[in-house]
């Protein structure tokens, strides 16, 4: 009976870490598509992301005008929180950059219109941290022809 015993713990163990492995994995996909889901309905970050898509002539046959202040500072939050996970080890770092690059490049492509927020300060130094991850990240995908 102990080499039995022995051999069902070690099975128990085996499916208990691939359990675990893959709950977390579904928990990791939720949490994305959740803040995927918030990019497009929250009125805020939704309106800076179509004005960006008009400057970058995607979409958008109307006119947009430019974000308010309250709505980039929404925008550059939205990062700042996914900073975080990334930092908490909550959802991965490729995943983000492959959701969510373009809209940062076009953001830091307009970032001389964003002066009134303090763009620069260091109270948006997460957001400039998340900026600097995905720049990297993006290089090395180049760099070494990852996909």
């Amino acid at each position: 009976m102990g080499i039995l015993g022995f051999f069902v713990a070690i099975i128990s163990l085996i499916v208990s870490f691939w359990n675990y492995k893959l709950n977390r994995k579904q928990l990791r996909t939720e949490l994305l598509t959740k803040y995927n889901v918030r990019y497009s309905v929250d009125k805020d970050i939704s309106r800076v992301v179509k004005y960006l898509e008009q400057q970058e002539g995607l979409r958008h046959r109307d006119k947009i005008e430019e974000p308010d202040d309250h709505e980039v500072e929404m925008f550059m939050r939205f990062f700042e929180e996914l900073e975080l996970l990334i930092i908490a080890k909550a959802i991965d770092e490729k995943v983000v950059s492959y959701m969510f690059y373009f809209y940062l490049q076009a953001f830091e492509k307009q970032k001389d219109k964003w002066k009134n927020i303090g763009y620069d300060d260091d109270e948006w130094k997460v957001f400039h941290e998340f900026m600097e991850r995905m720049k990297k990240l993006n290089e090395d995908k180049i760099k070494y022809k990852i996909d």
